[in-house]
């Protein structure tokens, strides 16, 4: 079993490293990836695998502790079946909830059989984030003006590492994961060079990245770590630096001060509150069934594969209401306090997310998700 866990894993990396590449786009279809037909097969193999536990995990989840989750799941399923009953639940919510729940489901089982390891987990996902940023930085060497991306739908980008994720966001706070990921590493002193190396090359690899919302999302989980008793300054103190030398030869993606995309996405914010009326305040328009609004102006166009809310937390508003919101941030709350007493360094992880979450929503990032995933997991079983 665990041979053919490795495998999997293995598999999945190489997908990962391709990211937007192994997108496949079907008309009528909403798009999906490689790795989620991937991630379907490694969830069907565990599940089976695992079969004979599965009543048992089904006894433990029903009880007392749980009340909450289980309050806040019936929630959701009631918010879907309401607007599939007036006749407005899209495909692509009930695909975007079998993704996760498909991604949710590979990591129960690798937590609870502990096929992987945990330092393979991060020594494979390391190196799997090294091909990442290679592409990554010879994307910024060889072809820095990205603004044909524009055609396909994406976010037109000049002079940012957008790596294979065509986002400099998303990959910044890839990078920021690997980067808390390799300082939770226990290394000889063989290897330490190596890891350090790797470590400066993320830290510039970020700073191309131009994302500030990354750079937010780095500072604050050094802070956490700093109360953890880890007391490295250094990785701040070097990508400030990067960050304010690193040539900025034109395009408003590389001015720290631009406002444009701020003024946009708190536009679109705006529009999807106010097409909140009547009783979807109380129940929203259906978990994943929510859209951006789309949203031009002089300096910042929207790309059209972002379909979901910039912010975490209106995107639960739009697509639970109010009693879903409140039942997220007190499961949320739950979930935060429990890690940080048990795991407080896969509590890292989370933070970083979410602080990153409230201006790119990358928490329902399928990569993202993923790297964050299998991050807890290899910290947690540590």
């Amino acid at each position: 079993m665990a041979t053919s866990a490795i495998v999997f894993f293995l598999g999945l990396g190489g997908l990962v490293i391709l990211g937007q590449l192994q997108r496949v786009e079907i008309s009528p279809w909403p798009a999906f990836y490689l790795h989620d037909l991937w991630m379907l097969f490694w969830a069907g193999w565990l599940t089976i695998v695992n079969s004979a536990k599965i009543k048992a995990v089904l006894k433990k989840i029903f009880q007392k502790k749980y009340l909450l989750v289980g309050f806040l799941l019936v929630w959701i399923l009631v918010g879907w079946l309401v607007n599939f009953l007036i006749g407005d639940l899209s495909l692509k919510a009930l695909f975007y909830a079998m993704r996760f729940f498909t991604y949710g489901l590979v990591f129960f089982w690798l937590g609870k059989a502990k096929y992987l390891k945990p330092s393979l987990i991060k020594f494979g996902m390391l190196g799997f984030g090294f091909w990442m940023l290679v592409w990554g930085l010879g994307q910024y060497l060889f072809l820095p003006d990205m603004r044909f991306l524009s055609i396909l739908g994406w976010d037109d980008h000049y002079f940012r590492l957008v790596g294979t994720q065509f986002d400099p966001n998303f990959m910044g706070v890839i990078f920021v994961l690997l980067f808390l990921l390799s300082q939770t590493l226990t290394v000889e002193k063989k290897t330490k060079k190596i890891v350090l190396g790797l470590q400066v090359l993320l830290l510039l690899g970020l700073a191309l990245t131009f994302s500030r919302s990354a750079f937010l999302s780095f500072f604050v989980s050094q802070v956490f770590f700093w109360r953890l008793q880890i007391k490295k300054y250094w990785p701040i103190v070097l990508l400030t630096i990067l960050i304010f030398l690193i040539p900025k030869p034109a395009g408003e993606g590389v001015v720290l001060t631009r406002t444009a995309s701020i003024e946009a996405r708190l536009e679109s914010s705006h529009q999807s509150v106010t097409n909140l009326n009547g009783w979807r305040w109380l129940m929203g328009k259906g978990l994943f069934n929510s859209t951006k609004d789309s949203y031009v102006n002089e300096m910042y166009t929207r790309a059209d594969h972002a379909t979901l809310p910039d912010n975490l937390v209106l995107m639960i508003l739009e697509g639970t209401g109010i009693v879903g919101l409140m039942l997220t941030l007190i499961v949320g709350l739950q979930v935060f306090f429990y890690l940080n007493k048990k795991h407080p360094k896969a509590n890292v992880f989370l933070v970083a997310v979410l602080v990153h979450a409230m201006f790119n929503n990358s928490l329902f990032q399928p990569f993202v998700f993923i790297v964050l995933g299998l991050s807890l997991i290899s910290e947690i079983d540590s």
